[in-house]
């Protein structure tokens, strides 16, 4: 029998991630909680209400739009153990896939503000610098490939109306990003990301907070 699609949607208050709005006094990045709901074979994620991010002292704010298409952490599935992607910096690692995709932000400047969103939501040092280290060794990659990616006219944005489609069909493993984006594109599905108008100053603010 067919479970509904995307009732795997993580509201997500997925117990350790997003249960409370993490609020710091001390001047780095507030983020109010993330939902998202996963495709049938769990590698992608879609954000299905606006994330947003605000850098605390000068009230810069950035914000992941609903229809974005997520793979979290980028985690190797053999190293869940240790650090799943469905864990506290859950929030801050939806943040810094969509500056690695948006790219009018550096990939250091990226990188720094995932390393500052952890700090702010209060992931522990031991976990932080693991995975800073891991995307400041693998990350340069992953910042090319989206360059490519972008350049050859791909999308990672569906429409709201294709999101909501999705939150009322049925998943199997089949439901994969690659067969949601031939859907979405044969459908009018996929839209160009508008948000973030001032994103290049929201970067600077952040990154600097380091």
């Amino acid at each position: 029998m067919k479970r509904s699609f995307f009732v795997v949607t993580v509201s997500l208050l997925l117990a350790s991630c997003a249960s409370i709005v993490p609020h710091n006094d001390n001047g780095q990045i507030d983020m109010t909680p993330a939902a998202i709901s996963q495709l049938g074979d769990a590698k992608y994620w879609i954000v299905v209400r606006p994330i947003t991010y605000v850098e605390h002292r000068t009230g810069k704010t950035i914000v992941v739009p609903k229809g974005f298409v997520t793979d979290l952490a980028s985690v190797p599935r053999q190293l869940w153990s240790l650090l799943s992607p469905i864990d506290s910096y859950m929030t801050a690692a939806i943040l810094h896939d969509y500056l690695y995709w948006d790219q009018r932000c550096g990939q250091e400047e990226a990188d720094i503000i995932l390393n500052v969103a952890m700090k702010s939501y209060g992931v522990s040092s031991d976990k932080r610098h693991a995975i800073f280290d891991g995307v400041r060794l693998a990350g340069k990659q992953s910042y090319e490939n989206n360059a490519q990616l972008k350049q050859k006219g791909e999308s990672r944005f569906l429409s709201d109306e294709y999101v909501e489609r999705l939150l009322k069909q049925y998943i199997d493993h089949t439901i994969t990003w690659e067969r949601v984006k031939k859907d979405a594109a044969e459908n009018h599905g996929l839209i160009p990301d508008t948000s973030n108008e001032h994103i290049k100053e929201a970067c600077a603010a952040a990154s600097n907070m380091d």
